[in-house]
């Protein structure tokens, strides 16, 4: 068979296929209007990271609710505040006001040392009815500074937090508990990342890594199972130096587990 009768072939299957999927689902109808869900001009500071997800059958008449997270940036180079989140229960066509969530503020810990959490990304956890919010765990001196404080241990970790939506309450934030975070796993985040439930409801949280020694940052992927309060974690780790390394190194993965408190 030659490669062009293949394209064919398979150009025709593909073409079958859509065919086969519009008759199943008729198209529907819809408008896509650029609206601005908040609207805010203050020297202090910007919004920053907004990221959306919905939470089935929470909001008007049966219809989603949906939340925004969203952070501050300050005055200094990548120095955020705590989490706020903007609501709407009616599809956009209102946003509320971003307001603080307290439970995921900055943290203080010792020598003047402010905890954040940034880049977070939220989701809809079906299997545990949750919310659910990774980011990145990061350290700021007074001025903002945080590149002065990336040698300090377990400075850069995954964070994440939970929204229960009958009660209304957010958890506060929590570390995951990774194995080697001495050596191989001295500084690993998952900032700004797409996350992905497997239809088990498991994840797989893809996260960069770095080893105490420094060098380059690596990739890996969490297989983690969320239970609320507490998990256990697989990690399937891939040194992944480029797009190519990472799709000839899937066959050296180890295993290794740990928990999350």
């Amino acid at each position: 068979m030659s490669a062009a009768t293949a394209a064919c072939i398979f150009c025709t299957s593909l073409a079958v296929g859509v065919c086969a999927l519009s008759a199943e689902f008729p198209r529907l109808s819809y408008d896509v209007l650029a609206e601005a869900a908040v609207q805010d001009l203050n020297p202090e500071y910007c919004w920053f990271h907004p990221r959306t997800a919905a939470i089935p059958g929470a909001g008007k008449d049966g219809k989603p609710v949906v939340i925004m997270t969203l952070l501050k940036h300050l005055a200094a180079d990548d120095h955020y505040s705590g989490l706020y989140v903007s609501r709407t229960d009616d599809l956009g066509q209102t946003w509320s006001a971003p307001v603080a969530v307290p439970e995921l503020a900055w943290r203080n810990a010792a020598d003047a040392i402010t905890v954040a959490v940034i880049d977070p990304t939220p989701g809809w956890h079906a299997a545990s009815g949750k919310l659910l919010v990774i980011g990145a765990k990061i350290l700021y001196s007074e001025s903002g500074d945080y590149a002065g404080l990336a040698k300090q241990p377990r400075s850069y970790e995954t964070s994440y937090a939970t929204f229960d939506v009958a009660s209304n309450r957010w958890s506060g934030w929590r570390e995951l508990e990774l194995p080697d975070t001495e050596n191989k796993f001295y500084r690993a985040g998952c900032g700004a990342s797409q996350w992905l439930i497997e239809p088990d409801g498991t994840l797989l949280v893809p996260i960069h890594f770095q080893p105490k020694q420094g060098g380059d940052y690596q990739a890996t992927v969490l297989h983690c199972s969320l239970t609320v309060p507490r998990c256990a974690i697989w990690v399937t780790v891939r040194n992944c130096r480029s797009k190519a390394d990472a799709v000839s190194q899937n066959h050296q993965s180890r295993n290794s587990r740990g928990s999350i408190t």
